[in-house]
């Protein structure tokens, strides 16, 4: 069955069967259908999608009761042909905005490492070729160094030197120390580097074959090897003692744990702050690990860190008036220190 026109709207799309009944559609099984008149009445679109959001379109010719195909010839010359494949597609595009939700790319793993990437580092898959037949690769870069630290390609799979199979996936290109390289090609879901420098780059196929967690490894290791070393972050963390009595844990204590946000890494300063009915700043402390484990489910990323008191400030050093002053905008919610107010603290620490 020719599905070229279905297969190529919905390109990089997943449904949200959520809005499927809204638009119309009807479940049927495992399946949603729809089924609606268009050009005039003359001509009925039977529509389904499948619970793996691939969608499967038929076209009738009410007036004969009979599948009309003549519009799905590729180059049709034909006005009327052409005018019923315009009118078609036109549906497929408005189920498409109504009903789906974009994609970067095909496989689900592949779109599951663009949000880890996004939240672990910050940085943007980029779709850099305009040339069609490099459009659907993408690649994302330290943005220090400017070196790309993963590529996602959309190939079929017989290009890939050991894998079987021949429809289309998404490869992941990543560099590691070269003396690995041998012994992961040697185990399942590792390729030899597809278009790459195979001295340096490994391939992987995006398919779930490789567990999330052990994919997110891999990009660690090639993020590092490409970054720029980062200064360290300043971060400003408000602390409500009227909940959490942080003046009594570093009473007794150099150390305590905290909830990990962002890029949070070891060597960052951590300022923090009390809130009400103090209203100041009264620990500079410094982050000596991260990724701490925790079983508490009301931490929303699982992780945590580990900080150190470098300095305590004391009620009256310097008040939330002050740090307003000198470029604090808010208070609320953990977030990087602005430059001003850094400058400003340590000058007045001196």
């Amino acid at each position: 069955m020719n599905q070229q026109i279905e297969n190529k709207i919905f390109r990089h799309c997943s449904p949200d069967f959520s809005k499927f009944e809204k638009y119309g559609f009807i479940k049927k099984g495992t399946s949603f259908v729809l089924e609606k008149m268009f050009a005039n009445n003359e001509f009925k679109a039977f529509i389904e999608v499948d619970e793996d959001g691939t969608v499967f379109g038929k076209v009738v010719d009410c007036a004969f009761g009979d599948e009309y195909t003549t519009f799905r010839v590729e180059n049709v010359v034909g006005e009327f042909a052409n005018s019923i494949k315009m009118e078609y597609e036109s549906l497929l595009q408005d189920i498409k905005e109504k009903c789906f939700k974009k994609e970067l790319f095909l496989a689900d793993q592949a779109n599951r490492i663009v949000a880890w990437v996004h939240d672990t580092y910050g940085d943007e898959f980029e779709f850099p070729w305009s040339d069609p037949k490099y459009s659907s690769a993408a690649i994302v870069r330290d943005p220090g160094s400017q070196k790309w630290y993963a590529i996602v390609m959309e190939v079929t799979r017989d290009k890939i030197q050991g894998a079987s199979g021949s429809g289309l996936c998404n490869v992941m290109n990543v560099k590691i120390n070269p003396e690995k390289i041998s012994n992961l090609l040697g185990e399942k879901g590792y390729y030899v580097c597809y278009h790459m420098n195979k001295k340096q780059w490994i391939s992987i196929i995006l398919d779930d074959t490789l567990p999330d967690e052990e994919v997110f490894s891999l990009i660690k290791e090639s993020h590092d090897a490409v970054a720029k070393p980062k200064k360290p972050n300043a971060w400003i963390v408000p602390s409500n003692p009227k909940i959490y009595s942080i003046i009594e844990i570093f009473d007794h204590s150099s150390t305590s744990i905290w909830t990990q946000h962002g890029d949070m890494k070891v060597g960052d300063l951590f300022f923090l702050y009390l809130t009400s009915p103090h209203s100041c700043l009264y620990y500079k402390c410094q982050i000596v690990e991260t990724d701490l484990p925790t079983n508490d489910v009301h931490v929303k990323n699982h992780k945590l860190v580990r900080i150190k008191l470098m300095e305590r400030y004391g009620f009256k050093r310097f008040p939330l008036k002050d740090l307003a002053d000198h470029g604090l905008s808010t208070v609320r919610g953990v977030h990087h220190m602005p430059q001003e107010t850094l400058d400003y603290i340590e000058k007045k620490s001196k």
